[in-house]
């Protein structure tokens, strides 16, 4: 099953949080805000879209869930994997984004 041992979720968030913090540190030591959130913008963006395309989302289709039709479970499985794999790193990345549009629209 695909949620059996969710240390790979849970690696992939600490690695996700790590590498925020560290953007967050290099971003207040230059005194440049914007990195951030421009390293965000494209972090956060960048995994939804290659977590869509695992997914195969962007697919062009027939009929709703052809391809899941035709894939084996195994694929399926394999593919959703990584595809939360992606999404739940560039997770903290979106959070700061969404932050920082909350903050902006009310100044």
């Amino acid at each position: 099953m695909i949620f059996e041992g969710m240390d790979y979720l849970k690696k992939s968030i600490l690695f996700g949080i790590s590498l925020f913090l560290l953007t967050l540190v290099y971003s207040l030591v230059q005194k440049d805000i914007y990195f951030l959130l421009k390293v965000s913008g494209v972090i956060g963006s960048g995994a939804i879209i290659v977590a869509g395309l695992i997914t195969g989302v962007f697919q062009e289709r027939v009929a709703p869930g052809e391809n899941y039709s035709l894939e084996d479970k195994n694929v399926r499985n394999t593919k959703t994997k990584w595809s939360l794999i992606v999404f739940v790193f560039g997770l903290p990345f979106i959070f700061t984004l969404v932050l920082a549009l909350i903050i902006f629209s009310f100044n």
